[in-house]
């Protein structure tokens, strides 16, 4: 099976452009695609000489699978995004599967986050050093490799906020390198949850891959068991719909964790948090986005 693909290139330097992108592909029930970026922060020394491989700009990139339906539906999201103010051009074309599944490992390369945890994928080799806490990775198309900064501020939280016998609840949980990350701070119970049940499957794989064997993965937010660690990287309008739900799996004196907000978001999902009475004990920003901690009273 081959693909087609549109790619939008815009300025980020315009305020919103990203959002009004996102919300045009929502119009046409798109809600997976590819957001590249330069690399702003740096691989590991080791691989400084592969920085070349990083785009040079800003752009969503949406692939759908190649037939006329398709093909039509992509010529009408570019004559309407680039009406758009912000967007700078778009470039149609057509992949093959096997190439577009492997050219973005190109860009994934042996990343260390925080103080200590270093995210590599299976392709690549990596000697780890005193201390560091390796998570090995291979997202097939699931989010998250750690590299984009949603992913990379939940890393650090994990890091400083994960102790041992911490219960965790990943919400859009992805590759599960989240949940990986909690295992090696010594979390006692972990649960991810994710719409998707091609990322369920690459979460399941790589929790083995990484030596975890008690973990559970759901469709679904049911059930009446709280957490003391909940954490969401959304975007910021699903965050919002999830909020109520999010915060009833939190336990007293536990922390919800949140990220994907873009900069320009941050007033409206502060006054979501304010409305249900939780404390803001964490914000971080990086690269345009925002992260929370935030903690639920006792």
């Amino acid at each position: 099976m081959d693909f087609l693909f549109l790619e939008i290139v815009y300025n980020e330097l315009k305020e919103y452009t990203l959002e009004r992108i996102s919300t045009l592909l929502e119009e046409f029930d798109i809600y997976d695609f590819e957001l590249k970026e330069p690399m702003k922060r740096s691989p590991l020394d080791y691989y400084a000489n592969n920085l070349e491989i990083s785009p040079d700009y800003y752009a969503v990139k949406v692939y759908l699978e190649e037939n006329e339906e398709n093909k039509n539906l992509l010529q009408e999201i570019e004559k309407r995004v680039t009406c758009l103010e912000g967007v700078k051009h778009t470039v149609q074309g057509r992949v093959e599967e096997c190439e577009w599944k492997d050219k973005w490992k190109l860009y994934f390369k042996p990343t260390k986050i925080g103080n200590s945890i270093v995210v590599r994928p299976t392709w690549e080799a990596y000697e780890a050093k005193e201390g560091e806490k390796v998570i090995v990775i291979d997202p097939k198309m699931a989010f998250g490799t750690g590299t984009h900064a949603t992913t990379a501020h939940c890393l650090r939280f994990v890091e400083k906020y994960v102790k041992e016998g911490s219960t965790v609840l990943d919400i859009g949980t992805g590759s599960s390198i989240l949940l990986v990350a909690s295992h090696l701070f010594k979390a006692s119970k972990l649960k991810g949850v994710d719409i998707d049940e091609d990322a369920l499957e690459s979460a399941r794989e790589n929790l083995i891959l990484n030596g975890v064997t008690e973990f559970d993965l759901s469709t679904s937010l049911d059930g009446s068991e709280q957490y003391s660690v909940v954490i969401a990287n959304i975007i910021c309008e699903v965050l919002i719909e999830l909020f109520e739900s999010m915060v009833a799996k939190v336990e007293r004196g536990g922390v919800l964790m949140l990220s994907g907000i873009l900069e320009e978001k941050c007033e409206k999902m502060e006054r979501v948090i304010s409305h249900y009475q939780l404390e803001i004990i964490e914000k971080a920003s990086e690269e345009g986005w925002v992260g929370y901690v935030c903690n639920k009273g006792n």
